[in-house]
């Protein structure tokens, strides 16, 4: 997320976005922000892309084995 658009909508605001996303979506059960100070690359996309795909793999893997928690918290 750009900062400029972070600062622009508010810090109270932006986290009530992200509380109404996550209470309405029953699957979402954490959102991640990363601050972006210049425009990425293509390369820096991919590589964030394959990197976010990897991690969501994980977490389904673990969901599946039931070593995940049973009501994981929310995190924003």
């Amino acid at each position: 997320m750009p900062n400029r658009l972070r600062l622009s909508i508010g810090q109270k605001k932006l986290d009530k976005i992200l509380q109404d996303i996550v209470d309405r979506f029953e699957t979402i059960y954490r959102i991640e922000l990363e601050q972006v100070d210049a425009p990425l690359s293509m390369e820096e996309i991919v590589e964030i892309e394959a990197e976010t795909r990897a991690t969501m793999e994980a977490l389904r893997e673990q969901e599946k084995s039931g070593d995940g928690p049973d009501a994981p918290p929310t995190v924003h």
